[in-house]
């Protein structure tokens, strides 16, 4: 960020220095100046090159904090945060773009094979444990950044041909319709709030940090045709609905 010598602070005017120094922080990042993801100077610096107490630093800061545009992480400073992804509770949970947003979401598959159902995949499936799956776990990206790891299960009866295709550059809902003809009439989801715990890794996020969870399951001819289990970054993903 700038430097103390090239910002002007005035005192006595009326406005609080802590305002005052909010708001070049503010207009830092609104013009670019300041990136997302971008650490700060700490409080002790940033008084020191401000000519100001501590104290009048970090009002300024907790109220862009309060504001979303600052996140602070414990034993790791203050960073001008990162711009979420949108997605919409309705239809099938994608997640889209503001249109001022270029950035490209990416998907990475990291396995694809048939692996038996299990207990908990078997009662979203309406099928037996034992009965086989095609299994597929592939993280979504942008700019190389993971932001949501993704797990489908797909009984091997509805399509089995898709553990050999290659679906990386297309949604799985969309490529079971697009490209092997399964219709999907319905789909219930649900979200909760949970921690990265063991996905923590391929999320590159601690194991306590938050996550959405969002289960969903698509029908078709009156019978599930696919399971689908993500968990998108709490820090880097927000959905929303709509009346």
């Amino acid at each position: 960020m700038k430097q103390a010598s090239s910002v002007k602070l005035v005192a006595g005017t009326g406005v609080a220095l802590h305002y005052q120094v909010k708001e070049m922080i503010h207009q830092q990042i609104i013009k670019g100046e300041l990136k997302p993801g971008v650490k700060l100077p700490s409080e002790v610096e940033l008084a020191a090159q401000l000519g100001v107490s501590r104290t009048t630093v970090r009002q300024a800061i907790l109220s862009l904090v309060h504001e979303g545009l600052l996140t602070r992480y414990q034993g790791k400073g203050t960073f001008v945060t990162q711009p979420k992804l949108h997605g919409d509770l309705r239809g099938y949970l994608g997640l889209s773009f503001d249109p001022s947003n270029q950035k490209i979401l990416q998907h990475k598959t990291l396995l694809q094979a048939t692996k038996e159902a299990g207990t908990q995949v078997a009662s979203r499936l309406q099928i037996a444990p034992q009965d086989l799956v095609i299994y597929i776990k592939r993280v979504r990206l942008v700019e190389e950044e993971p932001i949501v790891l993704e797990q489908f299960h797909i009984p091997q009866g509805v399509c089995p041909d898709i553990v050999a295709a290659d679906i990386s550059d297309i949604a799985v809902h969309t490529a079971l319709q697009e490209r092997f003809g399964i219709l999907i009439r319905s789909v219930k989801s649900s979200i909760e709030a949970a921690i990265a715990g063991d996905n923590a890794r391929d999320l590159a996020i601690r194991r306590a940090d938050p996550v959405l969870r969002i289960r969903r399951v698509f029908y078709g001819e009156g019978r599930p045709v696919l399971y689908a289990h993500a968990l998108a970054r709490g820090d880097r993903c927000q959905y929303h609905l709509e009346d």
